[in-house]
């Protein structure tokens, strides 16, 4: 029995790793977008490879996402303080 590879570039085989894994399954779904993973800069076509990687990588994109969220905050807190203006506070934070 020979092996083909299919177009992603798999071996079609039954004795591949893709028959356990279930990757080829995978394969079918259409793509999605972790937005967390996308916090962390993490590649996700890559990742979604790793299971056991995706909640460490899911974990630091949460830890970016509350300190750019608390930085933006306090960096428009400290100009309403200053200038006693809504708008530029939430201009500033916002960039």
């Amino acid at each position: 029995m020979a092996a083909t590879s299919s177009e992603n570039g798999r071996v079609d085989s039954p004795y591949s790793y893709d028959h356990f894994t279930g990757v080829g399954a995978k394969a079918r779904k259409p793509p999605e977008r972790h937005f967390l993973w996308w916090c962390a800069g993490a590649y996700q076509d890559l990742l979604k490879d790793c299971p056991s990687e995706q909640t460490k990588y899911a974990g630091l994109g949460g830890v970016l996402l509350a300190t750019f969220v608390l930085a933006a905050l306090s960096a428009g807190y400290a100009i309403y303080s200053v200038f006693n203006d809504a708008v530029w506070a939430v201009v500033f934070a916002l960039v």
